[in-house]
């Protein structure tokens, strides 16, 4: 009696834990799917104006502002431009550095206004003062674009440790090819 009667009580608890399980699943993903489509054109309007979502706080996250000057704080140090470049005028020229034993071509170091002996840091600073200096958007000087160019061509060169020891040692056909003007990559980029 125990073991007959006992067995249709297991099937049939069997069956209705299974049958309300399924039945919840079921209705979790559908409110779950319901829920993620009415908030798809949300999420979508929300990441297109740069809101992000942070997940631990479960709410969209408003984008930071850029600011040029913060920045430009936050990569010079609180010295910002050095005096003398503050002093100087728009078309004066590079000062030359000091040679340091075993560089060969001081070009780049000049147009970035660095000795050999610079850091990273320094290079990136020199680099931000220069670009921001001659941008040609920023300036009227007719020797804008030049500088500019000039200016990222060393930039790319100091920046990379090997190409800055090839450079050192064997000047600037050591430094190697690949610079990118930016009219021509935009040009074949966009088809114009």
């Amino acid at each position: 009696e125990a073991g007959v009667g006992g067995g249709f009580k297991g099937v049939f608890v069997g069956a209705f834990t299974g049958l309300f399980f399924g039945l919840t699943g079921l209705c979790t993903g559908m409110f779950q799917a319901v829920r993620g489509a009415a908030a798809t054109p949300k999420a979508i309007c929300m990441a297109s104006q740069g809101w992000r979502w942070d997940r631990a706080a479960g709410d969209w996250v408003e984008p930071e502002s850029y600011s040029l000057p913060e920045e430009a704080e936050r990569v010079l140090g609180a010295g910002g431009e050095d005096e003398e470049e503050q002093t100087a005028g728009a078309s004066a020229a590079p000062r030359p550095s000091p040679r340091r034993a075993g560089v060969v071509d001081m070009y780049y170091y000049d147009q970035l206004g660095v000795p050999p002996a610079a850091s990273q840091k320094e290079i990136r600073q020199a680099y931000f003062q220069q670009s921001r200096r001659w941008h040609p958007d920023k300036t009227q000087d007719p020797e804008a674009k030049a500088r500019f160019q000039a200016i990222s061509e060393a930039y790319q060169v100091l920046s990379d440790p090997e190409r800055r020891r090839a450079y050192d040692l064997k000047g600037r056909p050591g430094a190697g090819e690949g610079f990118v003007d930016a009219r021509v990559f935009f040009s074949v980029l966009l088809g114009a």
